[in-house]
């Protein structure tokens, strides 16, 4: 117990013995992180904010003049028993024409002797169904349905919102590990500069008998204190910055408490293995 406390202090000490190193270290490691809890937040609300336009997308069908009202029905309701279907609408004449008038604020079939807007039922899909390949599947199972005349969706929109989502995705990834390397690389090379400057004292242990973990525990202490302080305190900045400003349209998401805590202790974690190789690299 009293070698652990000396071995704490001595960590302490290092810390408060070189201020500008340190302080410069913590700073870059806050500022690494803070990009990236930036770029976690920004992935997470572009693609909320992706998903509340997907989900507003539906098919609409147009059926043929010579079908009867009662298929119609019929086929509404065989419809809404299909895999991934939400919702279902019958859309009549009479209500077509009450919806265009709403829309364009005067009645512009006014003097048809007949009306001429087809009936049509509009489909919604549950939220795993919301993409072009399960859509263009149920599509075609529709043009096989008997009285359907035309079948439409905005497939060219949801193909380019799929593209804008996985090249997102792809670039998170990307920028997420750049940053995480330039992590781990400073805190390796801020080890070595602190092992580099004690060197002296440390080669005086060593003759003493000092072993590895005696050694390196100061320098490997250090690098998880520096990226635990930065990672947690890069979320506290983001949270307080996020409060500041407001995007209209836009609700700023956050991962959950449980993940920011999965995140902090992932940075305890590379400041482990950075201490331990920038440490044991000079140390052997």
């Amino acid at each position: 117990m009293n070698k652990l406390i000396y071995l704490t202090g001595k960590a302490a000490g290092l810390i408060f013995r070189r201020p500008i190193a340190s302080l410069g270290t913590l700073l870059s490691l806050l500022l690494l992180f803070f990009l990236l809890d930036l770029l976690w937040v920004t992935s997470l609300t572009v693609g909320a904010y992706y998903d509340r336009q997907m989900s507003e997308i539906n098919i609409e069908i147009f059926l043929q003049d010579s079908l009867t009202d009662s298929a119609a029905v019929a086929i509404t309701a065989a419809i809404g028993q299909m895999d991934g279907v939400d919702t279902v609408e019958y859309i009549s004449r009479d209500e077509a024409r009450g919806r265009l008038d709403n829309l364009m604020g005067t009645d512009l079939l006014e003097g048809f002797d007949a009306n001429p807007l087809p009936r049509s039922i509009v489909v919604t899909f549950k939220e795993n169904y919301l993409d072009s390949r399960k859509l263009d599947e149920i599509k075609n199972k529709l043009q096989s349905i008997p009285g359907i005349a035309e079948i439409f969706y905005a497939r060219s929109w949801l193909e380019r919102v799929e593209m804008a989502k996985l090249l997102a995705r792809r670039a998170v990834l990307i920028l997420g590990a750049i940053i995480l390397l330039a992590v781990f690389l400073n805190l390796t090379y801020s080890v070595r500069l602190a092992v580099r400057t004690g060197e002296y004292g440390i080669k005086q242990l060593w003759l003493m008998g000092g072993g590895t973990f005696f050694l390196t525990f100061p320098y490997v202490f250090d690098a998880v204190v520096y990226a635990l302080i930065a990672a947690a305190g890069s979320w506290l900045a983001l949270r307080y910055g996020a409060g500041l400003y407001s995007l209209r349209n836009v609700e700023i998401l956050f991962p959950s408490l449980l993940n920011i805590i999965y995140f902090c202790l992932g940075a305890v974690v590379i400041g482990l293995i950075g201490g331990f190789i920038g440490s044991r690299r000079k140390l052997t």
